[in-house]
């Protein structure tokens, strides 16, 4: 993790939930500190290409959040992305 959007090059994200966001009292240390604001940060950037989600309702459900994501959000269908 720390990822391309510290880079200046194009990235594409697999998100598998919404938990960041959801269950936020849930995440440990390291998620709220670290991870929810990575995964923010990658969704926020200019270079952010595509949003992958293992089904339709994680997308839906990350979509909830973060609308404007709509237009780069696609469903893989399958764990192997």
């Amino acid at each position: 993790f720390g990822g391309p959007w510290m880079a200046r090059t194009p990235f594409v994200l697999t998100l598998h939930d919404s938990v960041f966001w959801d269950a936020p009292g849930t995440l440990s240390r390291l998620g709220r500190l670290y991870y929810r604001p990575s995964v923010e940060r990658a969704l926020s950037s200019r270079y952010l290409r595509r949003v992958l989600f293992v089904s339709a309702a994680a997308r839906d459900t990350v979509l909830r959040h973060f609308p404007a994501l709509a237009s780069r959000a696609a469903v893989t269908g399958g764990a192997t992305a």
